[in-house]
């Protein structure tokens, strides 16, 4: 479970960074659609993972409906 805590952190961050919403408010089993998030924001949040975290993500990867503990798996399962 290590390493998907720390992708966890990563995705965590990012969001409560980029899309000003406090860290606290952001959990596993919430979608982007539940933290008021659009389309737009998750292409946005797909570019900034790689770019700063150089996780291997697109947008396509997962969709507004999966929820952020389901992209942590995700990203945990793949090398970086």
């Amino acid at each position: 479970m290590g390493k998907e805590n720390t992708v966890w952190d990563a995705i965590a961050d990012v969001i409560s960074r980029h899309f000003s919403i406090p860290r606290n408010r952001i959990r596993p089993e919430l979608t982007f659609a539940d933290l008021d998030l659009d389309s737009v924001a998750l292409v946005e949040f797909a570019v900034v993972l790689k770019e700063e975290q150089d996780f291997d993500v697109t947008y396509v990867d997962f969709v507004m409906e999966d929820s952020l503990g389901r992209l942590a798996e995700l990203l945990a399962a793949r090398p970086r």
